[in-house]
């Protein structure tokens, strides 16, 4: 970590075989070439987090099958290559926060079976199909704030959302037999009303501070059966209601 790295060659790590852990962070790495870290079968964290990364072949990865955390944020990447992430069946973490990531493709994911926390925050992304990791299992965590998003899809495997600053006016689930949602946090985006929530049944905290909600009534709230937590700061609210009473103004 911080050594002033420049390069990584694609023999390095052949004799490591038995390394399980590679802290790079802070370095002026730039790219992962071809099987970059061949022989090094056994790793299970990489951290290649602050460095200059813009290019990664779609081979850098191979054969790290029992890689459960990849830190990449903090790095220049623009785009990743299909296929990048296909050997890595064993992954449960992956960081992709603070690049420059203007789209991601939907097969990106696709070889990551144990895939349950991710962060792609602090990008450019216009569109992201969160939907696309509707899975048998749980998928615990997905950080997509401070992207370019108007729309977000929910999987009914998801347990949490994060996407506080985008554009977002719309929010949908693709659920059809109940969802696993527990968290979902949505300040600053652009959402009209809590009716634009779809029902989450076992959601418990919702955070839709600073968005455009001008009214309220809590009905739209009775409708989230475990609902704890609601955040409605920061929206200008001119009306509060319960629909039995008249309305509160101001």
């Amino acid at each position: 970590t911080g050594s002033d790295i420049k390069q990584i060659q694609s023999r390095n790590f052949a004799d490591a075989k038995t390394l399980q852990s590679l802290y790079l962070r802070g370095n002026k790495i730039h790219d992962l070439p071809d099987v970059a870290f061949f022989g090094a079968s056994r790793l299970q964290t990489l951290d290649l987090s602050n460095n200059a990364i813009a290019t990664i072949e779609s081979t850098a990865f191979k054969r790290l099958r029992e890689l459960k955390t990849l830190l990449l944020g903090s790095n220049s990447l623009t785009e990743l290559q299909p296929g990048v992430f296909d050997d890595l069946s064993d992954l449960e973490r992956l960081e992709l926060q603070q690049n420059g990531l203007g789209s991601i493709d939907d097969r990106l994911f696709q070889g990551c079976h144990s895939l349950t926390a991710l962060n792609v925050s602090h990008n450019a992304l216009k569109t992201f199909n969160v939907a696309q990791f509707e899975r048998r299992w749980s998928f615990d965590l997905i950080d997509a704030s401070h992207n370019k998003l108007s729309v977000v899809r929910i999987p009914p495997n998801l347990r949490q959302l994060v996407a506080i600053g985008n554009g977002i006016r719309t929010v949908e689930s693709t659920a059809t037999n109940g969802s696993e949602l527990i968290l979902l946090k949505l300040p600053h985006n652009k959402l009209t009303s809590v009716d634009e929530v779809p029902v989450f049944e076992k959601l418990i905290t919702l955070d839709l501070s600073f968005n455009r909600i001008r009214e309220f009534d809590f009905r739209s709230a009775a409708r989230f059966g475990k609902l704890v937590l609601l955040k409605l700061d920061g929206n200008q609210l001119e009306s509060v209601s319960n629909s039995l009473t008249a309305p509160i103004t101001h």
